[in-house]
């Protein structure tokens, strides 16, 4: 059946090649902070478990049920985005994480950690889902790969820093002035979101999507989030419990690790994002799950300093090559009106990775050890390079004014182009 989809020519994607507006700074920027904050606690909320007392299958459950509230909340924030707007929720979400960083000190238990961790990924899920579909529509079409990784670097610079700051910070003024430092930073990214003068939502955008007529998943953007899913679960194998197997190994301030693996990420988002708007996504996807599998095998078995930090680079160009053409594979296939429905599925999907790896990590941490772990990280990448394969991803293009990628109901929109067909 043949369905044509009228694009909008009066917004951001139609105003030229120019990435780097004000709107979209100030967006980079809030997201930096915030990401900022994020980080600060990497490497450090598992410790303070430790210190309270909670076991390894503690540290996956407070950390995963951040995961939990961000994925049940994500899908309808990117839906109500679509029709009030993104800047509201970013401000709302970026304070809320203010008062749960600054209730993290006042935690007694693991039990206390774990409702307080919930709240924080309410907050998140109104900021960051809201934040990356702001983006989204920022960026020109045309660019909208390379876009996106110059977006996320504000993340990995923030986590090239955060992680070892933090643990810094608990080294020599302890946990109170750690929580302060990141409910400092989430309030920074609020004032940031404050400054963005559109919520680059048009009237259209608006009528297209009523609130409460469409499914909250967006079918087109499935696919893709299903492989994200993937190397969210690797992911989620080294935030919750790096921190804590660097320790045991002896392998130095996991904080460092964090830092090589954002250095490696930044430098790479950009030209990878660029290459996936020339050659199609999936020729850059499918090397980065073949890298990011390898490095987790690597992980299984590395006994030193410098051993640990050569996994990071290389899982940095891995998680390089996925997470942000994998987002912008999301929004190419999504309609202009459905990109925060699209934002929604896609952040939900990382959510559901970091979530369900954070809990299935810890059961097998505790019951056959860390190099499991890491062996079943690598199995899991593999399956995501497979799922890639079969599902058809490598026959993805994203090349020239026209981003047109088949599949599961995917169809974007190109500046040069004021409708585009797709087949079902």
């Amino acid at each position: 059946m043949e369905h044509t989809i009228a694009t909008r020519t009066d917004g951001p994607t139609a105003s030229g090649d120019r990435i780097f507006s004000k709107d979209f700074n100030l967006a980079l920027l809030s997201n930096a902070l915030a990401f900022g904050s994020f980080y600060l606690l990497l490497a450090t909320l598992p410790l303070f478990v430790k210190h309270l007392g909670g076991s390894d299958t503690g540290v996956g459950v407070v950390m995963g049920s951040f995961a939990v509230t961000a994925v049940i909340l994500r899908p309808f924030v990117g839906r109500y985005s679509d029709v009030s707007g993104r800047k509201r929720l970013m401000i709302w979400g970026a304070l809320l994480l203010v008062v749960v960083s600054l209730l993290y000190g006042r935690a007694t238990g693991v039990g206390w950690l774990i409702l307080l961790r919930s709240a924080y990924g309410v907050g998140w899920a109104a900021f960051g889902t809201s934040a990356w579909a702001m983006a989204s529509d920022i960026a020109p079409a045309r660019r909208r790969g390379e876009a996106m990784g110059y977006f996320g670097i504000a993340m990995n610079l923030s986590m090239a820093v955060g992680p070892a700051a933090g643990v810094l910070l608990v080294q020599r003024w302890g946990y109170g002035a750690l929580f302060w430092a990141a409910a400092a930073l989430a309030g920074a990214a609020a004032l940031a979101s404050l400054g963005v003068s559109s919520d680059h939502v048009t009237r259209s955008s608006r009528a297209a999507a009523p609130a409460g007529t469409r499914a909250v998943l967006l079918r087109s953007a499935l696919f893709p989030s299903a492989v994200l899913i993937c190397m969210a679960l690797t992911y989620a194998s080294v935030i919750t419990f790096l921190p804590v197997y660097a320790d045991v190994r002896g392998l130095g301030n996991p904080g460092i690790f964090f830092s090589v693996y954002a250095v490696f990420l930044i430098v790479s988002r950009g030209p990878l994002g660029k290459a996936s708007d020339r050659f199609g996504r999936g020729q850059v996807v499918a090397p980065g799950m073949a890298m990011i599998a390898a490095s987790m095998l690597l992980l299984a078995w590395v006994s030193t300093f410098a051993g640990m930090l050569v996994v990071a680079a290389l899982y940095g160009l891995g998680v390089g090559a996925v997470q942000p053409v994998l987002m912008a594979w999301t929004v190419d296939r999504a309609r202009s009106s459905e990109r925060g429905a699209a934002m929604g599925t896609f952040t939900a999907a990382m959510d559901v990775g970091v979530g369900l790896g954070s809990l299935t990590w810890g059961i097998v941490a505790d019951s056959a050890g860390f190099g499991a772990v890491y062996m079943g990280s690598a199995a899991v990448g593999i399956v995501g390079l497979v799922m890639l394969v079969a599902g058809g991803g490598l026959r993805s293009a994203a090349v020239g004014p026209i981003h047109s990628l088949r599949g599961d109901g995917g169809v974007a929109d190109g500046a040069a182009a004021s409708a585009v067909s797709r087949t079902r």
